[in-house]
């Protein structure tokens, strides 16, 4: 994946170790329904490390600093250069669960780009269940649409499915799915995950001064999470080999029940964190509410992803939230489609189609409009109508 300026620096290594990296997340991750805290995957030292000894250090300050700088252009599609999109073209979704604001974003941001393009549009959400899933899957081959945007349920999930698209011949476009070559046509973000990991890690290891003691709220039913764990573990073991990093490992259907228990027992299990992670922003705000109601809001400060806007307005209003890793969900709609409309047309994509991505701190958040909505690269709409002119 390539971005915009100086970000494009540490692809190459987050690719080269990604497969030993999702090795480690799918250790961390591997509890299935059942919940857990308390495993340590980082232990030693401080003297081992340069950050611990001394703040961060100076690779990972200027890492931090370069992705907290707004990108002002759109992502690797804008590298393929303008083409006239053949006519008649249908786009298919296949949404994650569109009670998730970042599916449902995504969603108005694919749509809105099918109608600038010309195309019939039609969306299926696979809410909760793998029989919703399923059904998604089963609509969109009888649809028989141009391709079809698949952004709930990977290849591992949803094989019948995706095995039945590829037998009617419809191009499968993924997005953040994490699916291996072959599964797809080709994959939006397909190491943007990793890259949101990795960026994370540095910017935790940076607020902390070079002494975080990080505590990673996660799951493994999403394979864009079990990309992020990996990453973020990966980087900050690497940079700070003497900070601890332990989980607590959850249940996505029950969240929300179970989470802020399993959050406050790790609290009180490790009473020397300084840091709370969310594998996105939903257990990031239960980790805000644990953590005040614990009275420890001087002390332990949180980081998510997803730039969701309640989150964004807690760093807004300096509440306990730090960081958190966003891209633009529904620009990132308009990448599929983008990329959807180029397949359908007969022009080679690459299998991995870069988004932007956009650390927002206390650093930067006055450049997020009072929504706290994130909308992308300024104008970037008509920067993909420019592509589409040919």
């Amino acid at each position: 994946m390539r971005r915009p300026g100086s970000r494009f620096g540490r692809q190459r290594s987050i690719i080269a170790v990604l497969a030993i990296a999702l090795a480690i997340a799918l250790a961390a991750c591997s509890s299935g329904s059942s919940s857990s805290s308390g495993s340590s995957s980082s232990s030693g030292s401080g003297s081992s490390s340069a950050a611990s000894q001394s703040g961060a250090n100076a690779t990972v300050q200027a890492a931090v600093a370069a992705a907290e700088k707004e990108p002002t252009s759109i992502g690797e599609s804008a590298t393929f250069g303008k083409f006239t999109p053949k006519s008649g073209g249908s786009i298919y979704l296949v949404s994650c669960d569109l009670a998730i604001v970042g599916c449902s974003e995504l969603a108005d941001g694919a749509k809105a780009a099918t109608k600038a393009i010309g195309y019939k549009f039609s969306l299926c959400n696979t809410g909760e269940t793998p029989t919703q899933r399923d059904g998604c899957f089963t609509n969109a081959v009888n649809a028989k649409p141009s391709a079809v945007l698949v952004d709930g349920g990977t290849a591992e999930q949803a094989g019948a499915g995706y095995a039945a698209l590829r037998k009617a011949g419809i191009p499968i476009i993924g997005i953040f799915t994490s699916n291996p070559p072959g599964s797809s046509s080709a994959e939006v973000g397909a190491t943007t995950c990793a890259t949101e990991g990795a960026t994370l890690a540095d910017a935790v290891i940076v607020g902390g001064n070079g002494h975080p003691h990080a505590l990673f709220l996660t799951e493994s039913s999403i394979g864009c999470d079990v990309q992020r764990t990996a990453a973020f573990t990966h980087e900050y073991q690497k940079e700070c080999p003497g900070c601890s990093l332990k989980f607590v490992k959850f249940d996505y259907a029950t969240m929300q029940q179970n989470l802020p228990s399993e959050v406050q027992a790790a609290l009180v299990q490790n009473p020397d964190t300084n840091w709370v992670v969310g594998v996105f922003d939903q257990p990031a705000s239960v980790a805000v509410t644990e953590i005040q109601q614990a009275g420890l809001s001087a002390k332990v400060k949180v980081a998510g992803m997803d730039g969701v806007p309640a989150n964004l307005e807690l760093i807004r209003k300096g509440q306990i939230q730090v960081y958190d890793e966003a891209i633009s969900q529904v620009e990132d709609g308009w990448v599929a489609v983008d990329t959807a409309a180029r397949v359908y047309s007969g022009q080679k994509v690459p299998f991995d189609v870069g988004v932007t991505t956009y650390l927002i701190s206390p650093n930067n958040i006055s450049t997020i409009p009072a929504d706290n909505v994130w909308p992308g690269p300024p104008n970037y709409p008509q920067q993909f109508v420019q592509l589409w002119n040919g």
